[in-house]
């Protein structure tokens, strides 16, 4: 049976150079180059997202927590190893 299962990822944006009140084009593609990836990984294991959430934080980072359904643990391990190789992702954590 499948278990549902949330990560927590903290991700940075590099050589960006915009204050926090206004973000620009080349940020937000950064964005979705990470969140692109990390949604790759998931297709590419067969593993359904079920819900995003993204939130950002100060010095250039954003939070995205991730909830899924995975097999077992062997797989949410191989699936955070993944994750971890993605440019731009700082740490994972399991909530």
């Amino acid at each position: 049976s499948l278990k549902k299962n949330f990560l927590k990822s903290n991700l940075s944006r590099t050589n960006t150079k915009s204050d926090s009140r206004r973000r620009d084009k080349t940020e937000v593609i950064k964005d979705m180059c990470v969140l692109s990836d990390i949604t790759k990984i998931f297709t590419e294991n067969n593993i359904n997202i079920e819900s995003i959430e993204s939130r950002t934080l100060k010095n250039d980072k954003f939070s995205m927590t991730l909830g899924f359904n995975i097999k077992d643990k062997e797989e949410l391990y191989n699936v955070k190893k993944k994750i971890m190789n993605v440019q731009g992702v700082n740490d994972i954590e399991r909530i």
